[in-house]
């Protein structure tokens, strides 16, 4: 993204998960709004909250929905919280390959907590443990003899898990704790990050979004973990994505002045185009409905979908 070699008239900053696509499925007439865009001759960068994918995995599945795309104009918040880091690091990754990505591509040292766990429990019983958790019979009808036995092993595997959990926890130190949205989190991986925060680790979000938007309805959000880490720890630790600090400059380091954000959160899209001089347009395919609106931010724009904005800002 030059900002110096483009001959674009302005920059469109646009939004993936509840813009582009919900899930796995492309919302109807986003593509033919980038089209459109497209044959404007303006320019389009994607800023995503989403610190799960990678950059590439990102362009291929925008290209898949017919959508032209490259790495060079793609955006993460994944890339922000990498940015938070001064110096190279010893990270603790909460988080998917986008954020491990965007870690090691600024000189830092990422760890997944997955990986610690996976290789501390490997060639050991607890490798199958969720194996077990199939396999197990209760709890329909717990009062049997062999449920019971099921029960009781299930007991001695956890209590005996724990204690693995408190010998791997100090295993290493990490100069950050960086949290990102992740659906294979689970106790075992908040318990390392836990523990590495408590002996000094900046906790540090990739965003704190409290939902994510699917194609059958929302499930919690990237900032779900950092929530709860905020909790256990006290800490109140720093956010990177959309609307912080650490996006806009992102945004003012790889962009030209950006013209349009488009979005469907008042709380990030929105507040983010405010601090970038921008104007907002805001969608209700997403997240924000109707009826979710505020003062805090006023839209510019709003409209069903990104086709129906394109097409009222360009006149279409």
């Amino acid at each position: 993204m030059d900002k110096n070699s483009s001959e674009m008239t302005e920059t469109w900053l646009i939004d993936l998960d509840g813009v582009i696509w919900r899930g796995d499925s492309l919302i109807a007439g986003s593509d033919e709004a980038v089209g459109a865009l497209c044959a404007a001759n303006k320019k389009i960068v994607f800023f995503t909250n989403n610190s799960f994918p990678t950059a590439s995995s990102l362009t291929a599945k925008l290209q898949s929905m017919g959508i032209p795309a490259s790495a060079e104009n793609i955006l993460t918040s994944s890339m922000a919280a990498s940015r938070l880091l001064n110096e190279k690091s010893n990270v603790l990754c909460l988080g998917g390959p986008g954020l491990y990505e965007a870690l090691v591509k600024s000189g830092h040292r990422p760890v997944f907590a997955s990986t610690i766990l996976s290789n501390a429990i490997s060639n050991t019983e607890y490798a199958s443990y969720l194996a077990y958790y199939a396999q197990s019979s209760f709890p329909q009808t717990v009062s049997a003899v062999d449920d019971d036995k099921s029960l009781v092993e299930l007991t001695r595997m956890g209590v005996e898990f724990f204690t693995i959990l408190d010998e791997i926890a100090d295993a290493e130190r990490f100069d950050a704790c960086v949290v990102g949205i992740d659906p294979f989190s689970n106790f075992a991986t908040l318990a390392l990050g836990f523990r590495a925060i408590s002996k000094g680790a900046r906790l540090i979000a990739t965003n704190d979004d409290s939902t994510y938007p699917m194609k059958s309805g929302l499930l919690p959000g990237g900032g779900t973990v950092f929530k709860i880490l905020q909790t256990l720890t006290g800490s109140k630790g720093e956010v990177a994505g959309k609307p912080y600090e650490a996006a806009v400059e992102l945004v003012r380091d790889t962009c030209d002045k950006v013209a349009y954000v488009v979005g469907d959160r008042l709380d990030t899209d929105g507040l983010l185009a405010k601090q970038l001089g921008a104007k907002f347009l805001l969608v209700y395919s997403g997240v924000t409905s109707p009826h979710g609106k505020s003062d805090t931010v006023l839209p510019f724009v709003e409209e069903e979908n990104l086709k129906k904005v394109v097409y009222a800002i360009l006149g279409i």
